[in-house]
């Protein structure tokens, strides 16, 4: 049981911005969709970067269900372990379901993302269990998107206002 000053409630990180349901998926291969400039792509990704590609562009994820993601807004600058607790157990997504954001996105759904260079924010697993900060960040003069990633053990500092996603 935790117990807390009189009157001091404890600190919450994350504010709900929206909730989007994410069709299901007969499964996903990362390599097909994550890739760096891919002529008539539904999604324009400019650079993706080493990590993710060393870490989750030869990932295949099976079949998954639809599914609400919910779409965080960052209100203390916190680290991932932070925003991992109190994501509590609902803190991984598919990056089949990050891809379906992005495609919501394009279409015209752009309260999803930041679109300031800052990073959006989903954590997946690799194919060896790491877990992983799977980022997308627009990159406005070009109109593209960067995609990135790194094992949350490297302790990122993430500024106020991020967003993240989740279950």
């Amino acid at each position: 049981m935790v117990f807390f000053k009189k009157g001091k409630k404890p600190s919450k990180k994350l504010e709900l911005v929206k909730t989007v349901r994410v069709e299901a998926s007969k499964g996903f291969k990362v390599s097909e969709y994550f890739r760096a400039c891919i002529p008539n792509a539904p999604v324009y990704i400019g650079d993706v970067g080493g990590c993710f590609n060393e870490h989750l562009l030869l990932l295949s994820e099976g079949a998954y269900e639809a599914s609400d993601i919910k779409v965080l807004r960052l209100l203390e600058t916190s680290t991932d372990a932070v925003v991992v607790a109190e994501l509590a157990n609902k803190f991984e997504i598919k990056l089949g379901q990050f891809y379906s954001l992005l495609l919501k996105y394009c279409a015209g759904e752009h309260d999803l993302f930041l679109e300031n260079g800052d990073a959006n924010v989903a954590y997946v697993r690799d194919g060896n269990g790491i877990l992983m900060s799977v980022r997308a960040y627009w990159l406005g003069c070009h109109h593209v998107w960067g995609i990135d990633a790194f094992p949350t053990e490297e302790r990122e500092v993430w500024n106020v206002g991020r967003r993240f996603f989740s279950r």
